[in-house]
């Protein structure tokens, strides 16, 4: 049997309404249980710089549960914090000029990334 355009179509939002109920209750009966987790997204984004410490100290005094935070690994194996997999051209520069390039974090040496 085949399903028409129209029929996945109702499918996937009776599909997706019955997650959101459910998600619903999972939040519900979290909360109510006390066990809500309040995370800091990257420390505190919309409050102070995303990914410093700054962020993360902040994040902690107003009693956050969690910090979320993205690691990568450089070259020669130093665990770092960036949202992307990348430096952003348009965010980086390098002896005063911006990259032309996005350079893959896991391809530099911590020295190089500094």
């Amino acid at each position: 049997m085949r399903l028409k355009n129209a029929e996945w179509s109702e499918i996937m939002r009776l599909i997706s309404r019955a997650l959101k109920v459910v998600l619903l209750i999972m939040a519900s009966s979290a909360f109510a249980s006390g066990e809500f987790d309040v995370q800091g997204h990257r420390g505190c984004r919309g409050l102070m710089p995303e990914n410093t410490i700054a962020a993360f100290t902040h994040a902690l005094k107003l009693g956050v549960d969690t910090i979320e935070l993205d690691t990568l690994i450089t070259s020669d194996g130093v665990v770092v914090i960036n949202h992307e997999p990348y430096l952003n051209p348009q965010r980086t520069r390098k002896d005063g000029e911006f990259i032309k390039d996005r350079l893959l974090i896991k391809d530099l040496t911590f020295e190089e990334l500094r």
